[in-house]
C-alpha cells in the first residue's frame, strides 16, 4: 500500500489530493493520511508530523520519499495521458530544480490558497482515506 501524508489544513493540498483522484488509473493503491492525523503520528518520526510541514510524504511500503521523489511514485499511478506527461516531466527537468520548485510552492501554498478546504470524495475513495 502507498500512502500520501498531505497538509490537511492546506486548501491547494487537500485540492491536489482530488486532482489525483481525478487523474489516478483502475488499479491505483494510494491511501491519504492527514500529516495532522493519528497515521501520521503513528508511522513517522516527530519531526515529519510536526508542523511546519514542508513538503507532502509518499510511503511506497519500503520507505519514505518526498518532493520529487515522492512525485515519481504518485505518478506511477496516474492513468494515462496524465502518468505520461508527468514521468516525462520528472525525467527531463533536473531533480534540484524539481525539488527548488517544489519547495517554492511547498512555502507560498497557504497564500496560494487562503481557505482550507475539506476533501469531498465519493464513498468508495473516502475508505482510502486514513485517520
Amino acid at each position: 500500500m502507498v500512502i500520501l501524508f498531505f497538509d490537511g489544513e492546506c486548501g491547494l493540498c487537500n485540492r491536489a489530493v482530488v486532482r489525483f483522484l481525478q487523474w489516478e488509473n483502475g488499479g491505483c493503491r494510494v491511501h491519504f493520511a492527514p500529516l495532522q492525523g493519528d497515521t501520521a503520528r503513528k508511522q513517522l518520526t516527530p519531526e515529519q508530523a510536526e508542523p511546519p510541514f514542508s513538503s507532502l510524504l509518499v510511503w511506497d511500503g519500503q520507505a519514505l520519499h518526498e518532493r520529487a521523489s515522492g512525485l515519481r511514485v504518485l505518478a506511477k499511478e496516474l492513468r494515462s495521458p496524465w502518468r505520461n506527461f508527468a514521468m516525462l516531466g520528472l525525467r527531463i527537468i533536473p531533480v534540484g530544480w524539481l525539488n527548488a520548485g517544489y519547495d517554492m510552492v511547498a512555502r507560498h501554498r497557504y497564500r496560494a490558497s487562503k481557505f482550507s478546504c475539506a476533501v469531498h470524495v465519493d464513498a468508495k475513495s473516502r475508505r482510502r482515506f486514513l485517520p
